[in-house]
């Protein structure tokens, strides 16, 4: 069996974003506060309804979903 951290080192490599943040926003070792709230807002912003309740609020959803896969993308070249 999988561990969680291997699930998602293979979604990042597979480039399923989805996926990957559905696992990296429970992570609260792993990444910082700042880190946690943007993966957290971007697995929440994959429904289209909470993606206009963030831009309803003033939250750039796209600029989010970008930082996010930084994110992912960081963590993979320091631990995959």
């Amino acid at each position: 069996m999988k561990t969680k951290k291997q699930q998602l080192l293979k979604y990042i490599k597979d480039k399923c974003i989805g996926n990957a943040l559905a696992i990296a926003k429970n992570f609260v070792i792993e990444f910082t506060q700042a880190e946690q709230r943007t993966l957290q807002i971007a697995h929440e912003s994959q429904s289209k309804t909470r993606a206009a309740f963030y831009s309803s609020i003033g939250i750039d959803v796209n600029a989010m979903n970008q930082e996010a896969i930084e994110i992912l993308e960081n963590y993979y070249l320091r631990f995959g």
